[in-house]
């Protein structure tokens, strides 16, 4: 009875070990270089086994190891700025896998420090005026074009004297002792004064607040005010007269 006891439990454990002994998954090493399409390394890269969370990313030369199900699997390289790329293995235990840049990507980053930029781009805040709104007034300046166009844009007269200098106030007053103009950049150029003429302006771009002003540094602490002059264009040639 004890001996047929003994079979029994010993059959019970052969049973209940055998699906994980014969399903138990060996996991197989793979090894890879990543770089780009003019053989430069590529640090970072994502490299993930299609289908789990198995994952790793490239080092400082480029390289990897992952260890997959199988020398069958496919594994999908993802790095910013480059096409991401799946890779079947077919029986390879190491790879060398060059990324394409992706242009499209790279076509969405924006520079609103010395260039143009798609204002649904922008995440701050940014208020545009036209060359509309200086040829339909009668104004002697830029700052006076700006008078009450732009929310959180004020223009004051320095002392209430008629004929006096304007000055442009973003965000209010910052500083009691440092100057609270904001930065003017005129076709790229910075400036601390605004010496052009309001007939000569295309466009300008009010950057308000911190985060669309921040490749400014401290300089651009009181906002900044880009401007786009008037330039020459292909085509037929036009002229205008201003009786202002």
């Amino acid at each position: 009875m004890r001996k047929n006891l003994l079979k029994c439990i010993a059959v019970f454990l052969f049973i209940a070990l055998f699906p994980a002994s014969s399903f138990a998954q060996t996991l197989v090493p793979v090894t890879g270089t990543v770089s780009d399409n003019t053989g430069a390394i590529l640090a970072g890269v994502q490299v993930v086994e299609k289908g789990t969370t198995r994952a790793t990313i490239t080092d400082a030369k480029g390289q990897f190891t992952l260890n997959v199900a199988n020398y069958d699997a496919t594994l999908t390289f993802s790095f910013l700025g480059y096409v991401t790329r799946n890779l079947a293995l077919n029986g390879r235990t190491r790879v060398q896998v060059p990324l394409d840049e992706d242009n499209k990507t790279l076509d969405q980053v924006v520079v609103i420090g010395y260039g143009s930029q798609s204002k649904k781009d922008i995440t701050g805040s940014v208020a545009v005026v036209s060359d509309k709104i200086v040829n339909d007034r009668m104004v002697t300046s830029i700052e006076d074009a700006l008078r009450g166009q732009i929310a959180g844009v004020r223009v004051n007269s320095t002392d209430g004297q008629a004929g006096a200098d304007l000055e442009v106030r973003i965000r209010g007053t910052g500083s009691l002792n440092a100057t609270n103009s904001p930065l003017y950049v005129i076709d790229g150029v910075t400036s601390e004064t605004l010496d052009v003429s309001p007939n000569d302006i295309q466009s300008m771009n009010i950057l308000k607040d911190a985060s669309a002003s921040a490749i400014y540094g401290s300089r651009g602490a009181n906002g900044v005010i880009i401007i786009t002059t008037k330039q020459g264009a292909k085509g037929k040639t036009r002229g205008s007269l201003s009786g202002k």
